[in-house]
């Protein structure tokens, strides 16, 4: 049983609108028009409400929060459900969650701790001096127009501001910067051993870091910097957009201090983004959405009231998130309505033209109000 299937049984009339989009009455405020169904999306189905009302408990609308969810999310809402017996009313598979009845061992197996790399002080000397120099370029005034931008007319910084979000004080804090001239330096300088390049087969003694490009670096708590990425201008021949400085560590990294609650993403601007916007959460970048925890982080997690997943949407975030939640009892995903966006900044941004019911901090808001209602009941 799918979304449309429920919500038919339940009585309500559901309008066509796409091909794979529905409208009816919302079960929650009360709307004629205003309840989304997307029957062919995820799990069973996902809904939205365009009012934006969230609820205190089953059936009673209250707040100002966008109302997003999924089948069983729904289900849960209206017929007081637990989650595993929600998934079973819909006919849904729990094998692949938390409660199942897969052993211990095996589940800790299937997820793997994420190793980190041992310090390595030079590297870490070098890319201090690297994002001081590179943050210094990024805010003085002598930087190129019309490479950055979705126009490509823009320059860096006022890239960061208008189509990544950040404010002044951000760009500052986290110490986003600039090459502002093309750049080699010795891989001995680094702390870094020689190595093969895979495609010319060549033997490469040096780091180059080519003008233009725009310096993300990802900070320890301990104040040093764990990873640098680098975002180019314009897509490389191969499609890339982000490389990474060889010799760091690229291990999920947390923005904030230890939370109660957690919010991961896969992406470095959106984990800054993240920290600038919902200052009482503690936002993990992943660095890609395969990645799993290291030890610290782990540690951290089991203790967490809650930890949201909001990853992009893709089927590779699908087979993610059956992870997460089967190592987590307090994971749960946050799933963005695509049209609002594809991920956090993309919502955000969509916010602030007007294409999106609600800010980043709202829709973070709400998926934490209706995940805490939903495990009251």
């Amino acid at each position: 049983m799918n979304i449309q299937d429920y919500l038919v049984e339940k009585g309500f009339k559901l309008n066509r609108c796409t091909a794979n989009e529905f409208s009816c009455e919302c079960p929650f405020c009360g709307g004629t028009d205003r309840f989304r169904v997307w029957p062919e999306d995820g799990d069973g189905g996902r809904w939205a409400c365009r009012q934006g009302m969230g609820f205190d408990h089953p059936g009673k609308p209250s707040g100002s929060f966008a109302a997003v969810g999924d089948a069983v999310d729904l289900v849960r809402a209206l017929e007081g459900l637990s989650y595993v017996e929600a998934r079973k009313f819909l006919n849904l598979p729990v094998a692949s969650n938390w409660y199942n009845n897969i052993s211990r061992p095996q589940l800790k197996d299937s997820f793997k701790l994420y190793e980190e790399k041992p310090r390595n002080e030079k590297w870490i000397a070098s890319a201090m001096k690297l994002v001081s120099a590179a943050s210094k370029a990024l805010l003085s005034s002598r930087q190129e127009k019309g490479l950055w931008g979705s126009s490509q007319s823009l320059d860096c910084l006022t890239y960061l501001t208008d189509e990544r979000c950040f404010s002044l004080e951000t760009i500052k804090r986290f110490k986003l910067g600039i090459i502002p001239v093309f750049l080699s330096q010795p891989a001995e300088e680094w702390g870094i051993e020689p190595w093969q390049n895979s495609r010319s087969g060549e033997i490469c003694q040096s780091l180059s870091f080519f003008k233009n490009n725009l310096i993300i670096p990802t900070w320890r708590r301990g104040g040093y910097i764990d990873r640098i990425k680098i975002r180019f201008p314009k897509p490389s021949a191969n499609g890339q957009r982000f490389t990474t400085v060889r010799g760091g560590n690229d291990a999920p990294a947390p923005y904030a201090k230890p939370a109660e609650i957690y919010v991961v993403v896969e992406s470095e601007l959106d984990a800054i983004l993240l920290a600038q916007e919902c200052p009482t959460v503690c936002p993990v970048a992943l660095g890609g959405v395969g990645k799993l925890p290291t030890a610290e982080l782990d540690v951290e997690f089991k203790k967490a009231k809650l930890i949201l997943l909001v990853f992009d949407q893709d089927k590779e975030a699908e087979g993610a998130l059956g992870k997460w939640q089967s190592h987590y009892h307090n994971a749960k995903p946050a799933r963005l309505p695509e049209e609002w966006g594809k991920d956090p900044t993309e919502l955000e941004l969509n916010y602030r033209a007007g294409k999106a019911p609600v800010s980043l901090s709202d829709f973070i808001k709400y998926a934490i109000e209706i995940t805490e209602n939903l495990q009251k009941n």
